[in-house]
């Protein structure tokens, strides 16, 4: 009876169209934005940018890695502070070598000559050692004073300090001297004598005092005039003399040796 009754109600038009207006069509799925922050921008930004760049040493990106990508222009040039001062322990303080010199020598008073010596014993034999050559004043002996070292076996230079000694062991060699030194030394002592005999020739008078004073005369006058001009050309001689050019001569070769003060070296 139920049954029937529901069904009767649901034939009637007017309960189908209450039916219908209570339905409604759901509408389109709403949309959801959502909006990144500045900073998850760049990190995404970043994240996307060093997966392109791969290090050679490497596949990590450049935000876990931590450092910049330098030209060679703008990478830092870091330099040492202090040079290592390489000993060469072939050559010590204190040895004496035996050396030749095979070009002839020249030295002066006021000039250094270049010097050229080949080592002849020990381990440095056949290397080269420079120098320079000068007159000493007093003995007028050849001083020449090595400072550069050319090893033969690897062409490296080092610095070193040595002087050479004659075969008995003497500071310095002992050369052909050649000066001007005794021919001002005669031309001064003429002066001088003469300027002396002109002076003692002048005629003097003792007046009453016991002192003796010129007499005023004609050949006084010239006589005096002389001995002005002795003066100064006896003086003039002794400036040269104190300037003479000398210098001294020694044919190669020659053996010397060389004692070392200083070990070398080497030139960075």
């Amino acid at each position: 009876m139920k049954s029937l009754i529901i069904l009767t109600l649901l034939s009637q038009p007017g309960f189908a169209q209450v039916r219908s207006t209570l339905y409604k069509k759901p509408g389109p799925a709403a949309e959801v934005s959502v909006t990144k922050s500045p900073q998850a921008q760049n990190a995404g930004n970043t994240h996307k940018k060093s997966a392109q760049i791969q290090f050679p040493n490497g596949n990590l990106p450049s935000y876990l890695v931590g450092r910049g990508h330098f030209t060679t222009e703008n990478s830092p040039v870091i330099l040492p502070t202090q040079k290592q001062n390489i000993k060469s322990k072939d050559l010590l303080s204190g040895e004496v070598v035996f050396a030749e010199i095979k070009e002839s020598l020249i030295a002066f008073n006021d000039a250094k000559a270049p010097v050229r010596a080949i080592i002849k014993s020990g381990k440095l034999k056949d290397s080269i050692l420079i120098g320079e050559a000068t007159l000493e004043k007093n003995s007028k002996r050849i001083l020449i004073d090595f400072k550069k070292l050319r090893v033969n076996s690897s062409n490296q230079n080092y610095e070193v300090t040595g002087y050479a000694l004659d075969q008995k062991g003497i500071l310095g060699i002992e050369g052909e001297l050649i000066s001007d030194e005794n021919k001002f030394f005669a031309a001064e002592f003429l002066s001088a004598a003469a300027a002396g005999l002109a002076d003692a020739s002048i005629e003097r008078n003792q007046n009453a005092w016991g002192n003796y004073v010129e007499k005023p005369s004609p050949d006084t006058l010239g006589k005096k005039a002389l001995v002005s001009a002795l003066s100064t050309t006896t003086n003039h001689f002794s400036e040269k003399l104190k300037k003479a050019p000398e210098y001294s001569i020694l044919e190669g070769t020659f053996e010397i040796q060389i004692l070392i003060t200083e070990q070398p070296t080497l030139i960075n």
